[in-house]
């Protein structure tokens, strides 16, 4: 059975994630490991949980997605769901999970996933980490970075098509200071 990760064990999350940000990491596609230099999305779930205690963490993003699905821990997001209905049900410790950011030619098709981190309560912006090709949009300008977690983009590439909690992470408050 994984750790339980609640409080300061989330605040261990929370302070992983915002070391790596701070790194000056770059998206790297299939990079597992901070010491290449740059870790891709997956690669930096999957090091993080690690990081956490928490091993049998999938390599894929859709592999976790999948993963998280026979936890059933997953929650599918139905077509026309809206930004509330979204933030209204997600937890911070989440996984986000995207298809359409590249053709990943699998199933299920998974393209992209980051960590939910929660709403900032200094500006009530929804957070997420992890890694992205959309460097310079992350708070410290990184391909591995915080960012706001927009959960509706309509027109934007890509389509958030679930989220859920990892085994063993237990979630904080809605309202976490992201930064």
């Amino acid at each position: 059975m994984a750790p339980s990760v609640a409080g300061a064990g989330f605040d261990r999350l929370v302070a992983e994630c915002q070391r790596l940000a701070g790194m000056g990491l770059r998206y790297q596609f299939g990079s597992g490991h901070p010491a290449s230099g740059g870790l891709d999305c997956s690669g930096t779930v999957q090091y993080v949980m690690s990081r956490q205690g928490m091993s049998g963490m999938p390599r894929t993003a859709s592999a976790q997605f999948v993963h998280l699905q026979e936890q059933g821990t997953l929650t599918l997001v139905p077509p026309g769901a809206t930004a509330h209905w979204i933030l209204s049900r997600a937890r911070p410790g989440d996984l986000l999970f995207w298809r359409g950011t590249y053709a990943t030619g699998r199933w299920p098709d998974v393209s992209h996933v980051m960590i939910y981190l929660g709403i900032d309560r200094r500006d009530g912006r929804p957070m997420m980490f992890g890694a992205s090709t959309r460097t310079g949009k992350g708070i410290n300008g990184h391909g591995v970075d915080i960012y706001e977690f927009k959960p509706v983009k309509p027109g934007g590439k890509g389509q958030l098509i679930g989220f859920g909690s990892v085994p063993g992470l237990n979630a904080p408050p809605r309202q976490w200071v992201a930064r």
